[in-house]
């Protein structure tokens, strides 16, 4: 019951993914697209019961692992405060593999259908996992992990509020592109450099503010 609570967002969108994949899988050729190149062009498939089973199975270990790191980290590291918000972004990631089977399943090998599918399903995770991505704690298996976000809680901060921010903007940006011009380059840039420029700000905080600090308690 105590996992149920701790990880119901996690576990409300793997139902949905269940859900929608026993809607949608009469209706399915036996054949779906298992792999898609940065064009949208199918580049593999795969019988349609393995497609069935193979993003509910890497979502429920990916609960199943988050948990296992969270058990077994050490005490400093234990992210006594980060847990709600850890859902809520895996439950974000289970937004995204749910637009994402949608895409398989319906689109069937659509680039367009598939790149709007995916456009939304990275614009939710963006929205719903910004707006909790500043709320988390040092850890070593969530977030933009650097040697100076990890040194110090003030960088950490710093870093993961830049980053929610630009997350929940590029969220909004994507979503409206969705609709009005979908496309599968774009919407992994905005992911990417939703990361990169937090990661580049860190280690300029570093070496502007937490550099010096470092030299001198080293006696440098």
């Amino acid at each position: 019951m105590n996992f149920i609570k701790a990880y119901r967002c996690s576990l409300f969108a793997l139902l949905i993914i269940v859900a929608l994949t026993s809607v949608l899988y009469p209706g399915a050729p036996e054949l779906l697209p298992a792999r898609m190149d940065i064009s949208g062009n199918v580049v593999s498939e795969q019988p349609k019961i393995v497609m069935a089973f193979l993003m509910p199975g890497i979502f429920l270990g990916s609960i199943l692992l988050l948990h296992l790191l969270i058990v077994t980290s050490p005490q400093k590291f234990a992210v006594p405060n980060s847990k709600r918000p850890m859902d809520i972004i895996l439950g974000g990631v289970g937004v995204l593999l749910g637009f994402m089977q949608l895409a398989i399943f319906a689109g069937q090998g659509d680039q367009t259908f598939f790149s709007q599918c995916f456009a939304i399903g990275v614009a939710a995770f963006l929205i719903i996992a910004g707006n909790v991505w500043g709320k988390t704690e040092r850890n070593f298996f969530a977030g933009i992990r650097l040697p100076w976000t990890i040194a110090t809680e003030a960088n950490w901060r710093v870093t993961h509020r830049l980053a929610g921010r630009l997350m929940v903007i590029f969220g909004l940006v994507l979503m409206l592109s969705s609709v009005l011009a979908p496309s599968l380059p774009l919407t992994i840039a905005l992911l990417v450099a939703s990361q990169l420029i937090p990661a580049g700000y860190s280690l300029f905080y570093f070496w502007r503010f937490e550099r010096g600090a470092e030299s001198a308690q080293n006696g440098g």
